[in-house]
């Protein structure tokens, strides 16, 4: 926070309580490279070492900044508790892109990171902002080295851009998580123009940063919330999720009627858009305080504490605001302590914070006994037996009975205390300390120390802690039971931060020993092992999942759509499973994002299996006689899919003879087909058999097309019997019947003796794979006669001659294997003989009519 002076009234006050405090100085800036004026809080981490940041100073500035670009700091206790305290310095910021002048301190993770934020520097020609030339400021992060020794990464999150696309600009104070790892913060400037701070007309933001979902990358910022009047306090939550600050309405540069104000913002109902700002009190500079630049604190009833720097006195006030009882309408604002300049300090820039006991602490800018307008205090307020006025008790006044500016102690405290297990305070002052100081800011007194006030009171011994009942995550400590525990004296154990929800597990969490006797015996702290169980998120609506292919796993089922009451993702519970045909209902996981915090929820889903079909043209082709060594007529075969989608169709032949193309693809879609094209090359003779297998993702799989065909190399062997003798006597009749089988051309004569039928009667037809003739003598007189027949076949220009008689030979086959089957009648009787005659395609070229 920038300097500001103030000048007390000379009032009458109260009689004030005072309790002895020890101060002891943990560290003494000097200014340069060492960097100087502590402006943020402390934080500390387990190990007890301390994390702030000083405005100024440090190494690696650039030259534009003569008093150096400042600086984040570590201060570490000494092992054996007697020597020095260790300060390091973990980052020098250059005022370039890594930004400049880091006011609000920084606030630690679980992992020990580091968080806050620079008032400019970031990328200057991005940034539109009338007094930030050099950057309008940046979020950083500082990460520890890997090994626990050497330097810290910084890491920009954000640059600030201000107006430029009505960004912020100018953060002055620090952040704050919320449970889902988001870092939320206000900036003074940019936003939108027309507030009433009309110096700028930049009215500030509040802001959120969100880490990248696969935990590395970019982070990403959006403005949730144009402030009116230019915010100067961090935020602070309440477990519904609203969140807190103030405004300043620059009422230090003109006199100003309203002088500031207290405002909610809420999450959108919808989840999405700016957040819902309402005013909770608009302060008046009069008795109920006026210039408010703190952060607010909340208790667990919901309650707001915070401190106003001026009032009709010019010297401030501690306030406290409450809700309406109701639920709905105003807010409550009421002055607990309104301080007097001589006594007790004035000017209170700083944030409160309670004790377990419910006390209030904190620090004043300016005031002590002897010296009017500088040094300041630190202050106890306890709540009163009766009445709104809490009575204060001043535990410690910086630079009293020092000739100014010499303040060895410290002076101007401006930000805000924190406590040790054992009750001792830590605090920084913007001044005091060391007189080396730049010659520009050398007014302060010093460069600004570290300090520690230790308490004269006796700590009690707890003999034993309690034990705490277990309690859901998304509770609050306060509703976990603390039962047992013992102690040297009288008192009560409480939770020391009863508004903690703390993640789910076994975390310690700290608790409080109250002493009844709290005058001569001081409170104690202690960590206590509270069960956290996992709180069930709610799922509002199950996610829709896309169909399934018979035989495909749930895993390739999209699910879609879905909102339960956290972040986090659906997924199948168990996607290897194959589902039945039909819409069956299966089990759905729902994670949250926070896998710590959250369990897993399962909910049923239905998901539709179709079953798809592969229509076949036909299931076997026949390609009937060929000659040797040449191709059939192209057969072809339709394949069409319904229903869903035929997959896996890795389509193979088998069968020398046969060969096929395809425009089939491996995953044929429902209602689309394709064409598998065969062709037929025989190599050797006689019947030449082969399949062609369609194996796919159907119930029944594979497929089967059976092919068949006959290979001929167009020399059937002749069977030449004698011909019979003719004689003068007789005389032959002879019959003709042409035909063909497919392509094949043949001619059929048979020749009979006189004696036996003239002129028979010849009917061939050609069913595969047989040439069948039937001959149908007409004898010459009703009397048996014997019938000689010579049948002549003419096949692809060979003749194939066959002799028989017919009368006493009932059957006549003059070859098993090749027969052209040849029946007649005779005495009423049926008389056959074969001579087999294969067909062939029309490629068979030899053929003849």
């Amino acid at each position: 926070m920038l300097l500001l002076v103030a000048f007390i009234a000379l009032v009458a006050a109260p009689h004030l309580a005072e309790a002895q405090y020890t101060e002891t100085l943990l560290y003494s800036f000097t200014g340069g490279t060492d960097g100087y004026y502590p402006s943020g809080p402390l934080v500390a981490d387990a190990a007890g070492n301390f994390y702030g940041t000083t405005q100024y100073g440090g190494t690696g500035c650039t030259s534009t900044y003569t008093s150096g670009c400042g600086e984040v700091f570590e201060l570490s206790p000494p092992s054996n508790g007697d020597a020095l305290w260790t300060k390091t310095v973990l980052y020098s910021f250059t005022g370039g892109a890594d930004g400049y002048m880091p006011l609000g301190g920084v606030i630690l993770d679980a992992k020990g990171n580091l968080y806050g934020t620079t008032y400019a520097g970031g990328t200057a020609s991005a940034c539109v902002y009338l007094i930030a030339p050099f950057g309008c400021g940046v979020v950083f992060e500082l990460s520890p080295p890997a090994s626990g020794s050497g330097a810290w990464t910084e890491t920009v999150l954000h640059t600030f851009q201000g107006l430029i696309v009505n960004d912020g600009a100018g953060p002055q104070t620090g952040l704050v998580f919320d449970s889902q790892g988001n870092l939320y913060g206000t900036t003074y400037y940019g936003g939108a123009v027309g507030c009433n701070f009309t110096y700028l007309g930049e009215c500030g933001t509040v802001f959120e940063l969100s880490p990248p979902s696969s935990g590395t990358g970019t982070w990403s910022e959006k403005v949730i919330y144009l402030t009116e009047n230019n915010p100067v306090s961090s935020l602070v939550f309440d477990t519904a999720g609203n969140a807190y600050f103030v405004e300043t309405d620059a009422c230090y540069i003109v006199t100003q009627v309203p002088c500031g104000h207290a405002y909610k913002i809420s999450p959108p109902p919808s989840g999405n858009g700016n957040w819902i700002g309402t005013n909770l009190h608009s302060f008046t500079n009069g008795a109920d305080g006026g210039y408010p630049i703190a952060n607010l604190i909340i208790d667990s009833e919901g309650n707001l504490y915070g401190t106003a720097r001026n009032n009709a006195l010019g010297n401030g006030v501690v306030y406290e605001l409450s809700p309406p009882g109701s639920g709905s309408g105003s807010w409550t604002d009421t002055v607990l302590h309104s301080f007097y300049g001589l006594v007790d300090g004035a000017n209170p820039v700083a944030p409160v914070i309670f004790d377990a006991a419910g006390n209030l602490y904190g620090t004043t800018m300016n005031g002590y006994n002897n010296y009017v307008g500088f040094g300041g205090s630190v202050y106890e307020l306890s709540p009163p037996s009766s009445g709104t006025t809490w009575n204060e008790t001043l535990l410690y006044e910086f630079c009293k009975n020092q000739t100014f500016p010499f303040c060895p102690d410290g002076a101007y405290p401006q930000a805000g205390v924190i406590f040790d297990a054992k009750g001792n305070i830590y605090g920084t002052t913007q001044g005091g300390g060391v007189l080396n100081c730049p010659t520009t800011n050398g007014f302060l007194g010093g460069c600004g120390v570290v300090f520690q006030l230790v308490t004269n009171k006796v700590a009690p011994a707890v003999t034993s802690w309690p034990t705490a009942s277990t309690i859901t995550y998304g509770q609050t400590l306060s509703a976990s039971t603390l039962t047992g525990g013992t102690a040297s004296v009288s008192g009560k154990f409480i939770w020391t931060a009863p508004a903690i929800i703390p993640q789910a597990g076994t975390p310690g969490e700290s608790v409080t020993f109250i002493p009844t006797d709290t005058t001569t015996y001081t409170t104690v702290v202690g960590s206590v092992t509270v069960t956290v169980n996992q709180a069930a998120p709610t799922v509002t609506t199950w996610p829709t999942a896309s169909a399934l292919t018979l035989g495909q796993g749930l895993g390739s089922s999209y699910l879609t759509g879905g909102a339960a009451s956290v972040p986090g993702r659906f997924t199948w519970t168990s996607p290897g499973i194959v589902p039945p045909a039909g819409t069956s209902s299966q089990s759905v996981s729902f994670t949250a994002t926070d896998k710590l915090d959250y369990a897993v929820v399962t909910g049923p889903v239905s998901v539709t299996v179709v079953v798809p079909t592969l229509n076949l043209s036909a299931t076997s082709l026949d390609f009937g006689l060929h000659l040797l060594g040449s191709a059939s007529t192209v057969k072809n075969l339709t394949l069409t899919a319904t229903g869903a989608t035929v997959s896996g169709m890795f389509i193979s032949l088998t069968g020398a003879d046969y060969s096929f193309t395809s425009t089939c693809p491996l995953n044929l879609t429902a209602g689309n087909s394709c064409t598998l094209s065969v062709t037929f090359r025989p190599t050797i003779n006689g019947t030449r058999a082969g399949s062609i297998k369609i194996p796919s993702n159907l119930p029944v799989s594979p497929q089967i097309v059976s092919l068949t065909g006959q290979g001929f190399d167009g020399s059937i062997i002749p069977i030449r019997p004698p011909r019979p003798p003719r004689s003068a006597s007789s005389t032959s009749s002879t019959s003709t019947s042409a035909n063909r089988v497919g392509s094949i051309a043949f001619r059929v004569e048979i020749h009979t003796n006189e004696g036996g039928h003239p002129n028979p009667k010849i009917e061939c037809s050609s069913p595969v794979p047989w040439l069948r003739c039937r001959i149908t003598p007409t004898p010459a007189a009703s009397r048996d006669r014997s019938s000689t027949f010579i049948v002549r076949a003419s096949v692809l220009d060979r003749d194939h001659l066959i002799e028989a008689k017919a009368a006493g030979s009932p059957e006549v086959r003059p070859d098993e294997t090749q027969v052209l089957r040849v029946t007649w009648s005779a005495n009423g009787e049926i008389r056959t003989f074969e001579l087999p005659i294969p067909t062939v395609s029309a490629s068979a070229t030899r053929a003849t009519d």
